[in-house]
Protein backbone atom coordinates (compact mmCIF):
# COMPACT_ATOMS: atom_id res chain seq x y z
CA UNK A 1 0.00 0.00 0.00
CA UNK A 2 1.45 3.66 -1.03
CA UNK A 3 -1.14 5.77 0.20
CA UNK A 4 -4.49 6.05 2.52
CA UNK A 5 -6.86 8.76 3.25
CA UNK A 6 -10.10 8.51 4.60
CA UNK A 7 -13.18 10.29 3.98
CA UNK A 8 -15.79 10.87 7.09
CA UNK A 9 -18.16 13.96 7.42
CA UNK A 10 -15.81 16.04 9.12
CA UNK A 11 -12.94 15.80 6.50
CA UNK A 12 -15.34 14.93 3.32
CA UNK A 13 -13.71 15.70 0.44
CA UNK A 14 -9.49 15.19 -0.84
CA UNK A 15 -7.43 16.52 -3.64
CA UNK A 16 -4.46 14.07 -4.03
CA UNK A 17 -1.08 14.91 -6.37
CA UNK A 18 0.77 11.62 -5.78
CA UNK A 19 4.76 11.40 -6.07
CA UNK A 20 4.34 7.40 -7.38
CA UNK A 21 2.16 6.20 -10.46
CA UNK A 22 -0.27 4.00 -9.16
CA UNK A 23 -1.65 1.00 -10.46
CA UNK A 24 -4.93 -0.01 -8.55
CA UNK A 25 -7.25 2.37 -6.64
CA UNK A 26 -8.93 0.61 -4.17
CA UNK A 27 -12.49 2.26 -2.21
CA UNK A 28 -13.75 0.35 0.34
CA UNK A 29 -17.36 2.63 1.72
CA UNK A 30 -18.64 2.03 4.31
CA UNK A 31 -20.12 4.91 5.41
CA UNK A 32 -23.82 5.85 4.41
CA UNK A 33 -22.82 8.18 1.77
CA UNK A 34 -21.91 7.95 -1.64
CA UNK A 35 -17.94 8.54 -2.70
CA UNK A 36 -17.42 10.50 -5.66
CA UNK A 37 -14.09 10.24 -7.67
CA UNK A 38 -12.28 12.22 -10.75
CA UNK A 39 -9.28 10.68 -12.09
CA UNK A 40 -6.64 12.67 -13.88
CA UNK A 41 -6.92 15.89 -12.48
CA UNK A 42 -6.49 17.11 -8.61
CA UNK A 43 -10.38 18.59 -8.78
CA UNK A 44 -12.95 17.53 -6.31
CA UNK A 45 -16.09 15.83 -7.87
CA UNK A 46 -19.60 17.22 -7.90
CA UNK A 47 -22.54 15.09 -8.87
CA UNK A 48 -22.94 16.23 -12.15
CA UNK A 49 -19.03 15.50 -13.14
CA UNK A 50 -17.60 12.61 -11.47
CA UNK A 51 -15.24 9.48 -13.08
CA UNK A 52 -16.88 6.81 -10.66
CA UNK A 53 -19.47 6.46 -8.01
CA UNK A 54 -18.86 4.05 -5.06
CA UNK A 55 -22.70 3.96 -3.25
CA UNK A 56 -22.86 3.83 0.57
CA UNK A 57 -21.99 0.60 1.90
CA UNK A 58 -20.33 -0.90 -1.39
CA UNK A 59 -16.31 -1.28 -2.25
CA UNK A 60 -14.84 -1.23 -5.74
CA UNK A 61 -11.37 -1.58 -7.32
CA UNK A 62 -10.24 0.51 -10.29
CA UNK A 63 -7.29 0.77 -12.63
CA UNK A 64 -5.58 3.96 -11.99
CA UNK A 65 -4.88 6.33 -14.45
CA UNK A 66 -2.15 9.06 -13.90
CA UNK A 67 -1.54 10.77 -10.33
CA UNK A 68 -3.97 13.13 -9.59
CA UNK A 69 -6.98 12.35 -7.86
CA UNK A 70 -10.31 14.08 -6.54
CA UNK A 71 -12.54 12.23 -3.94
CA UNK A 72 -15.83 13.51 -2.21
CA UNK A 73 -17.80 12.36 0.53
CA UNK A 74 -21.89 12.68 -1.08
CA UNK A 75 -23.65 13.95 1.72
CA UNK A 76 -25.47 17.25 2.18
CA UNK A 77 -28.31 16.18 4.40
CA UNK A 78 -28.26 18.22 7.83
CA UNK A 79 -27.41 15.95 10.76
CA UNK A 80 -25.77 13.09 10.29
CA UNK A 81 -25.91 9.95 11.58
CA UNK A 82 -25.09 9.77 15.33
CA UNK A 83 -22.25 6.92 14.02
CA UNK A 84 -20.85 5.91 11.10
CA UNK A 85 -18.03 4.50 9.39
CA UNK A 86 -15.14 6.49 6.86
CA UNK A 87 -14.95 5.83 3.62
CA UNK A 88 -11.41 4.04 2.92
CA UNK A 89 -9.35 5.01 -0.34
CA UNK A 90 -6.33 3.32 -0.94
CA UNK A 91 -3.37 3.55 -3.58
CA UNK A 92 -1.58 0.57 -4.23
CA UNK A 93 1.32 -0.13 -6.67
CA UNK A 94 1.59 -2.58 -9.58
CA UNK A 95 3.38 -4.90 -7.30
CA UNK A 96 0.53 -5.23 -4.87
CA UNK A 97 -2.12 -7.72 -5.44
CA UNK A 98 -5.73 -5.81 -5.48
CA UNK A 99 -8.30 -7.03 -2.73
CA UNK A 100 -11.55 -8.96 -4.81
CA UNK A 101 -14.57 -8.08 -2.66
CA UNK A 102 -18.00 -10.26 -2.57
CA UNK A 103 -21.07 -8.60 -1.71
CA UNK A 104 -20.54 -5.62 0.83
CA UNK A 105 -22.56 -5.39 3.91
CA UNK A 106 -22.76 -1.80 5.78
CA UNK A 107 -23.87 -2.16 9.13
CA UNK A 108 -24.74 0.98 11.73
CA UNK A 109 -24.95 0.04 15.14
CA UNK A 110 -26.01 3.12 18.02
CA UNK A 111 -27.06 3.05 21.21
CA UNK A 112 -28.56 6.24 22.66
CA UNK A 113 -28.89 7.10 26.29
CA UNK A 114 -31.12 10.08 26.65
CA UNK A 115 -33.80 11.50 28.42
CA UNK A 116 -36.49 14.35 27.83
CA UNK A 117 -38.45 15.44 24.76
CA UNK A 118 -35.89 14.72 21.34
CA UNK A 119 -35.78 14.32 17.72
CA UNK A 120 -32.88 11.85 16.36
CA UNK A 121 -32.32 11.83 12.80
CA UNK A 122 -30.57 8.82 10.91
CA UNK A 123 -29.06 9.21 7.59
CA UNK A 124 -30.38 6.00 5.93
CA UNK A 125 -29.32 6.08 3.01
CA UNK A 126 -27.54 2.92 1.05
CA UNK A 127 -29.67 0.88 3.72
CA UNK A 128 -32.37 -1.38 3.27
CA UNK A 129 -33.98 -1.74 6.47
CA UNK A 130 -33.87 -0.39 9.97
CA UNK A 131 -34.20 -1.81 13.28
CA UNK A 132 -35.18 0.35 16.04
CA UNK A 133 -35.98 -0.40 20.13
CA UNK A 134 -37.00 1.89 22.88
CA UNK A 135 -37.06 1.32 26.51
CA UNK A 136 -37.59 3.11 29.35
CA UNK A 137 -34.81 2.86 31.87
CA UNK A 138 -35.48 2.45 34.79
CA UNK A 139 -39.09 0.74 34.59
CA UNK A 140 -41.52 2.45 35.75
CA UNK A 141 -42.17 1.05 39.62
CA UNK A 142 -45.83 -0.53 40.50
CA UNK A 143 -47.92 2.23 40.29
CA UNK A 144 -49.67 2.88 43.99
CA UNK A 145 -52.91 4.63 44.04
CA UNK A 146 -52.41 6.08 40.42
CA UNK A 147 -55.47 6.95 37.97
CA UNK A 148 -53.27 8.21 35.34
CA UNK A 149 -49.74 8.00 33.97
CA UNK A 150 -47.78 9.33 31.15
CA UNK A 151 -46.15 7.26 28.89
CA UNK A 152 -44.13 8.56 26.33
CA UNK A 153 -45.00 8.71 22.85
CA UNK A 154 -42.47 7.82 20.23
CA UNK A 155 -42.98 7.85 16.33
CA UNK A 156 -41.01 6.58 13.50
CA UNK A 157 -41.22 9.27 10.45
CA UNK A 158 -39.57 9.48 7.19
CA UNK A 159 -38.28 12.13 5.54
CA UNK A 160 -36.32 13.46 2.46
CA UNK A 161 -34.53 16.18 4.19
CA UNK A 162 -34.48 18.50 6.92
CA UNK A 163 -37.28 20.40 7.21
CA UNK A 164 -39.15 18.63 3.74
CA UNK A 165 -42.62 16.78 4.50
CA UNK A 166 -42.94 13.98 7.31
CA UNK A 167 -44.73 11.02 6.81
CA UNK A 168 -45.51 9.10 10.01
CA UNK A 169 -44.16 5.00 9.29
CA UNK A 170 -45.00 3.63 12.85
CA UNK A 171 -46.18 4.39 16.55
CA UNK A 172 -43.92 2.80 18.99
CA UNK A 173 -46.27 1.33 22.26
CA UNK A 174 -45.05 3.34 25.55
CA UNK A 175 -43.24 0.94 27.23
CA UNK A 176 -43.20 0.34 31.07
CA UNK A 177 -42.01 -1.82 33.49
CA UNK A 178 -39.66 -4.11 31.49
CA UNK A 179 -41.25 -3.79 28.37
CA UNK A 180 -39.12 -3.19 25.06
CA UNK A 181 -40.60 -1.87 21.91
CA UNK A 182 -38.94 -2.97 19.12
CA UNK A 183 -39.63 -2.70 15.10
CA UNK A 184 -38.01 -3.71 11.85
CA UNK A 185 -39.12 -1.38 9.19
CA UNK A 186 -38.22 -1.26 4.83
CA UNK A 187 -37.00 2.47 3.70
CA UNK A 188 -37.61 4.47 1.44
CA UNK A 189 -36.73 7.74 2.46
CA UNK A 190 -32.81 9.11 3.05
CA UNK A 191 -33.66 10.34 7.02
CA UNK A 192 -35.55 8.67 9.51
CA UNK A 193 -36.35 10.75 12.40
CA UNK A 194 -36.95 9.35 15.79
CA UNK A 195 -39.56 11.42 17.66
CA UNK A 196 -39.70 10.98 21.40
CA UNK A 197 -42.33 12.76 23.02
CA UNK A 198 -43.32 13.50 26.70
CA UNK A 199 -40.43 11.30 28.15
CA UNK A 200 -40.52 11.24 32.31
CA UNK A 201 -37.93 9.15 32.79
CA UNK A 202 -34.54 8.26 31.14
CA UNK A 203 -34.76 6.03 28.08
CA UNK A 204 -32.37 3.99 25.79
CA UNK A 205 -32.53 4.29 21.91
CA UNK A 206 -31.10 1.51 19.45
CA UNK A 207 -31.17 1.40 16.16
CA UNK A 208 -28.83 -0.99 13.57
CA UNK A 209 -29.28 -0.15 9.52
CA UNK A 210 -29.84 -3.65 7.82
CA UNK A 211 -28.47 -4.11 3.96
CA UNK A 212 -31.90 -6.56 3.50
CA UNK A 213 -35.11 -6.58 4.40
CA UNK A 214 -35.46 -9.34 6.80
CA UNK A 215 -38.16 -11.82 6.79
CA UNK A 216 -41.14 -11.16 8.77
CA UNK A 217 -40.44 -12.12 12.38
CA UNK A 218 -43.21 -12.80 15.03
CA UNK A 219 -43.90 -9.69 17.15
CA UNK A 220 -45.34 -9.71 21.30
CA UNK A 221 -47.79 -6.80 21.51
CA UNK A 222 -46.95 -5.88 24.94
CA UNK A 223 -50.29 -5.92 27.04
CA UNK A 224 -51.64 -2.16 27.96
CA UNK A 225 -52.52 -2.18 31.57
CA UNK A 226 -54.88 0.07 33.56
CA UNK A 227 -55.22 0.87 37.10
CA UNK A 228 -57.24 2.19 39.92
CA UNK A 229 -55.97 2.43 43.67
CA UNK A 230 -53.48 -0.67 44.03
CA UNK A 231 -55.73 -2.37 41.62
CA UNK A 232 -54.63 -3.45 38.28
CA UNK A 233 -56.83 -4.23 35.48
CA UNK A 234 -55.24 -6.36 32.97
CA UNK A 235 -56.06 -5.92 29.23
CA UNK A 236 -56.16 -7.21 26.48
CA UNK A 237 -52.89 -7.74 24.33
Amino acid sequence: MKREIRLTTTHPTAQEMLTFDPATLVVMNYSPYAVLVRRGVAALPARDSYDYIVPAGASATFAAVGREFGFVLDYEVAGPAVYSQPATVVFLSKDETPPVFSTSVYREAVRIEDSGDNDYYIDTRGARAIYIEYNQNPPFPKPQNIINMNYSGVKIIGIARIGGDETTLYNMSNPYNTAISRVVLPLADNLIKIQVRSSANPYVVKYTLLDTIPAPIHQFIMNRHTWESDAWVVGVP
